[in-house]
């Protein structure tokens, strides 16, 4: 049993399967692997037929597992384009099961929400804070160079970040993440893995509206 991602950036090949990797292990779901990402350009997979081609390209490889699809919101509204993707891949694909998850603006807006910086890990300023709207800014990437001694690349620091982000903490700070740990469970179901509590309960009584 495996999961296969499509995704748009550089960064988020190396960072998504780490975080899938993360959410199954907490779900105890060790025996889902996770496919080496498919990579398509964020304005091909925000078209009905850019996206159709990146399913096919994922039943060519996977046959038919599940699908997530990640990829930033930018200024688009989440509500509306996730919806739109995910009936288009029922129409269009419908022998595989498709979640898409949209980041409110931007991964990094997950990052923001859930990362304490680890000095460790992470070339962070001594003063580096939590940000108190993380998925507001329009370049979350801008916000955590500002908390860091040097400028945040994606292909260098998203997939550290995100091995350490704090899953509870960016559960409770970001709709956008709920909604990936959400629709993780509804992969897990299509696979009868589901856990006996899923989200986990401390991550749903931690949560908040952002």
């Amino acid at each position: 049993m495996r999961i296969q991602p499509i995704v748009e950036g550089q960064g988020d090949v190396a960072a998504v399967p780490v975080l899938l990797r993360r959410l199954l292990e907490v779900a105890d779901a060790w025996d889902v692997e996770v496919a080496n990402p498919i990579r398509q350009p964020r304005n091909r997979l925000a078209t009905r037929l850019g996206l159709r081609k990146a399913l096919d390209l994922a039943r060519k490889l996977s046959g038919h597992c599940p699908v997530i699809v990640v990829m930033d919101s930018d200024d688009d509204c989440p509500a509306r384009l996730g919806p739109t993707l995910v009936q288009w891949a029922k129409e269009d694909a419908a022998d595989l099961t498709c979640v898409v998850v949209l980041p409110h603006r931007e991964y990094e807006a997950w990052l923001l929400a859930g990362t304490s910086f680890p000095r460790d890990v992470t070339d962070v300023r001594s003063d580096a804070s939590l940000h108190l709207a993380p998925e507001r800014p329009r370049d979350a990437k801008r916000a955590l160079t500002k908390r860091m001694e040097s400028r945040y690349l994606a292909t260098v620091h998203q997939a550290r970040m995100t091995s350490q982000l704090d899953l509870g903490l960016a559960f409770g700070r970001s709709r956008s993440f709920q909604k990936l740990v959400n629709d993780i469970g509804t992969l897990l179901q299509t696979m009868d893995r589901v856990p006996a509590e899923w989200p986990p309960g401390s991550w749903r009584r931690g949560a908040s509206a952002p």
